[in-house]
């Protein structure tokens, strides 16, 4: 391991220091020679204390609120530290008392007005307020930053510093860093597999440790509700669960493995545990992002509520053996109690979830029942609709325009740009065959969030798939497409690519439906979208990025992570 970290890292815009690479790589990183102000090295063995800039400038809440973020720092150094070394907080200019002399002291600058001198630009000035600067001299490491996410991201750099051999020493350094994209973000799929509260927050916590920043909740689909809905409780006693079988796969009938009794499978996320999720995710500078599927993808709520779908027919959840004959899985637009009933469930997703955006999906509408629908067909003379594209356009706008009113803004997958749409709807574009949607999307005004397909599904087959296991076989998603996707769609603009918010991965669980199977499948692609998303086209370097995964890799081992063993 030792070997792996010492090697060359290969050219860099740093001074040259071999045993240090971080992930994602900084914009900038000096390392300070034995004659320079500092020293040559700061040792943590021995313990640590915080000490904060004076707080009177700052409010109540936001004095709370950093009181909560130095909690999980305090928490995540000792954990990596592997001793209790938080003597107390206290403020800047306050002596430690006699006998702590020896303890560093980690000094946390909130600084709104904090200057950057290397690698800032027009593009990403706004990603600078997740910045810091991050500086370890023998007695003093110093994290500045603008907000509190950049002083939390500052903290992960400290922690990868502090070596993975249990070492406490780190070289004096300076750093000062910020994310090339400010969407850098993750989607996992709970509706065809559920996942428990403490897997999410196991999930938000390596998330964390890379930088990423969204989590992209996808939170129904056909075959499974996963929120509870306290106006509709059917929503979760209905559409939260399943007929299974044993043996059974998505897309991968296999009648040979098909043995035994149908069994209940499904489960949801409580209003009180998803804003716990909220609360966990925010104190590590991620947000949540709901998705809510509509018009399409709807199966489960509409076997909870038949009355809101096309055809009005009792139907059931659908399960990994395909969809029932007669399941409807879109919503009647023709029906004005459709709206209400999703109005009102929006209503109680925004009490819940704060983020400025909903993700309201919009793909791969079956618009077969629309044809056929006698209201739709009237909506659609009444409101001078020339196609169902359009008809799919109306239904997602008029959510979204109800959205808006209540301060919030949609995002929808890329076959939304098939109809009108609204401008202020951002695009996560996925489909990797329809070329020119990244570029409609732009000209158009949208925000663009990189979601291709191929490469950025994670539950694609990385290798093999001889001795991998079953896994999406479109594509070859291996790590290093994963770091060397580019995700500034090419031909673009400079005022267009100012629209480009940045990108994500996304897990679908069609396949697995493990947390160590999902794990297994994110990691260690995770790693490279986290780089690809941060640092500087300058600062990338897949061969030492590779070199320096060993040492994460076996971090993350040891905290119970599962993940793909590297090739040799």
């Amino acid at each position: 391991m030792e070997d792996d970290l010492t090697r060359q890292m290969g050219q860099s815009n740093r001074v040259a220091h071999p045993a240090i690479r971080l992930i994602p790589e900084p914009v900038y990183m000096h390392v300070l020679s034995d004659d320079q102000v500092g020293g040559d090295h700061c040792d943590l063995s021995k313990g640590f204390v915080f000490q904060l800039e004076n707080k009177a400038s700052r409010s109540k809440k936001e004095n709370k609120a950093l009181k909560s973020l130095i909690a999980i720092m305090k928490g995540q150094l000792e954990e990596t530290l592997g001793f209790n070394g938080i003597k107390g907080v206290v403020k800047a200019g306050v002596k430690q008392k006699s006998g702590d002399n020896h303890l560093i002291a980690i000094q946390l600058e909130l600084n709104p007005k904090l200057s950057w001198q290397h690698g800032a630009t027009d593009l990403n000035l706004k990603q600078s307020e997740e910045g810091y600067q991050l500086k370890v001299s023998s007695g003093t490491i110093n994290i500045a930053a603008r907000t509190s996410n950049g002083l939390y991201y500052g903290l992960q750099s400290l922690l990868q510093l502090i070596s993975a051999d249990n070492s406490h020493v780190i070289p004096a350094l300076e750093i000062e860093d910020f994310p090339q994209y400010s969407w850098r973000g993750f989607m996992l799929d709970v509706s065809r597999h559920f996942y428990s509260v403490e897997e999410i927050k196991k999930l938000l916590n390596v998330m964390s440790r890379y930088k990423l920043n969204v989590f992209h909740w996808h939170l129904t689909d056909d075959q499974g509700w996963r929120l509870q809905i306290k106006r509709y409780p059917k929503l979760t006693s209905v559409g939260a669960w399943r007929q299974e079988i044993p043996g059974s796969v998505f897309f991968n009938k296999r009648p040979d493995t098909l043995k035994g009794k149908p069994y209940r499978y499904g489960g949801f996320y409580t209003q009180q545990q998803a804003k716990e999720i909220v609360r966990y995710a925010a104190l590590r500078g991620i947000t949540v992002i709901p998705e809510i599927e509509l018009p399409g993808h709807s199966e489960a709520a509409l076997a909870a509520y038949p009355a809101f779908s096309s055809s009005g027919q009792p139907q059931t959840v659908a399960n990994s053996m395909g969809y029932p004959k007669g399941a409807v899985s879109e919503y009647n637009p023709g029906n004005p109690a459709t709206f209400t009933f999703l109005e009102n469930i929006l209503d109680e997703v925004m009490d819940i979830f704060p983020s400025h955006y909903i993700h309201l999906g919009g793909d791969e509408v079956d618009k077969t029942n629309w044809k056929n629908n006698a209201s739709c067909l009237g909506l659609m003379k009444k409101e001078g609709l020339k196609n169902y594209e359009e008809l799919q356009s109306y239904f997602i706008n008029k959510i979204g325009d109800y959205l808006e009113q209540h301060g919030r803004r949609i995002i929808c997958w890329d076959e939304a740009l098939e109809g009108n749409l609204l401008p202020s709807a951002t695009i996560t574009y996925w489909r990797s065959w329809a070329k020119k949607a990244p570029l409609k999307a732009v000209s158009n005004g949208h925000p663009f969030i990189n979601v291709c397909s191929d490469p950025l599904y994670l539950n694609r087959y990385q290798a093999g798939p001889e001795g991998e296991p079953l896994a999406a076989p479109h594509s070859m998603n291996t790590l290093e497409r994963v770091y060397g996707y580019q995700m500034m769609p090419s031909g673009f603009t400079p005022a267009q690519q100012k629209l480009v918010l940045g990108g994500q991965a996304a897990i679908w669980t069609e396949f697995f439906g493990t947390n160590s199977g999902m794990e297994y499948m994110l990691l260690p692609r995770l790693l490279a979208l986290a780089e690809n998303l941060w640092s500087p086209e300058k600062a990338k370097d897949y061969p030492a990025f590779y070199q320096a995964l060993p040492r994460e890799l076996k971090m993350l081992g040891a905290a119970g992570y599962n993940y793909r063993q590297l090739d040799k």
